[in-house]
């Protein structure tokens, strides 16, 4: 399950209200990660990973998934936890179907 920083679940990707109004979300995704997004008018600024003893900077032009039933396949992967792929991986036909799908957050990165 896909749970907001204060613990209540979330299902699906994080909307435009469940942000504070600095822009920062955190977003609890289970097996001690979390992804700390920053948000600005018209996109996503930065994401930031936290877990499992690391953190990750996401670069610019990446999509970032988060799949609340790890080892699911759809879009030709198996889906881990938390993956980030180049932003060309997709079609937008896969990441339409990505996102209909509420085993799954999508997060397209500026």
């Amino acid at each position: 399950m896909v749970q907001k920083k204060d613990g209540a679940p979330s299902s699906g990707a994080p909307k435009e209200d469940d942000a504070p109004e600095d822009g920062i979300l955190g977003v609890h995704v289970g097996d001690g990660h979390s992804v700390v997004i920053d948000e600005r008018v018209g996109g996503i600024r930065s994401v930031l990973i936290l877990g499992a003893g690391h953190r990750t900077q996401v670069p610019s032009g990446s999509v970032v998934v988060i799949c609340t039933t790890p080892g699911m396949r759809r879009a030709g992967v198996e889906h881990k936890l938390v993956t980030v792929h180049d932003e060309d991986r997709f079609s937008e036909a896969q990441i339409t179907q990505l996102r209909a799908d509420p085993a799954f957050v999508v997060i397209e990165v500026d």
